[in-house]
């Protein structure tokens, strides 16, 4: 990760740690997993919601902006990001009714009895 002269690394950051302590706190109470990411976004810890939370978080952060601002972006984001998992997994619903529906609906082969 680039940053500029005298900058402090995001993972360094104190105030985007605990933004994402408390993530992870939310996520998972005993791996730490979303921290691991944080920590480590290129490792493979075996969990992608976990990774996307950690860098989603870090890709949104704003250096510039207090705690309570931080906190605001970050809930935004996520928020955003939890109606679009809804709505794939409404889609996903929906689809698997259609289909079961058209099962339903189409007659049965009957096999010869001879």
């Amino acid at each position: 990760m680039t940053k500029a002269k005298g900058m402090v690394p995001l993972e360094q950051n104190k105030t985007l740690r605990k933004i994402v302590a408390a993530a992870d706190k939310g996520y998972d109470q005993h791996d730490k997993i979303v921290l691991a990411y944080f920590d480590d976004e290129a490792g493979e810890h075996g969990d992608t919601l976990a990774k996307f939370i950690a860098v989603e978080l870090k890709d949104t952060f704003d250096r510039d902006g207090d705690l309570d601002h931080s906190c605001d972006v970050a809930i935004h984001y996520l928020r955003r990001a939890q109606m679009q998992l809804e709505d794939a997994v409404n889609e996903i619903a929906k689809m698997q009714m259609r289909e079961s529906q058209t099962k339903a609906l189409r007659p049965r082969r009957r096999w010869r009895t001879t």
